[in-house]
């Protein structure tokens, strides 16, 4: 997987039928994608190269920072890189967020529409 391209956008989401969805979606609309499980594989691709937009769900494996959590440490250590929430925890405010957040039921459309302005955002790939 190219991991050089700023306009990657890496898919954090233990659910994988849904992970499946997301990352096709996303690829289907020209984006490059890489999908992982859980915190700690998704921090080792990030240190593999630039990624311009990573997709997280809120709740993920237990034993691993959750999502809020690992959208922090993306953030201190990629301020560039733009991050969006998925959840189904209505009961958290996009204020308790460290960047976007779509709430489910997410529509596949939706999520590649908020990715693409994401990345649009960032200005061109280098």
């Amino acid at each position: 997987m190219d991991h050089s391209n700023p306009r990657t956008v890496l898919v954090v989401e233990d659910d994988e039928a849904f992970s499946y969805a997301v990352a096709r979606s996303l690829r289907l609309a020209g984006h490059n994608v890489i999908a992982t499980t859980s915190s700690m594989d998704s921090l080792r691709e990030l240190d593999k190269g630039a990624v311009g937009v990573v997709v997280i769900d809120v709740i993920l494996k237990p034993k691993e920072p959750h999502g809020i959590s690992l959208g922090l440490m993306i953030k201190s250590k990629h301020p560039a890189t733009s991050v969006l929430f998925v959840t189904a925890r209505n009961d958290l405010t996009k204020d308790q967020f460290p960047g976007e957040v779509l709430y489910k039921p997410v529509q596949l459309d939706e999520l590649t529409r908020k990715v693409g302005a994401l990345l649009t955002k960032q200005g061109p790939a280098i």
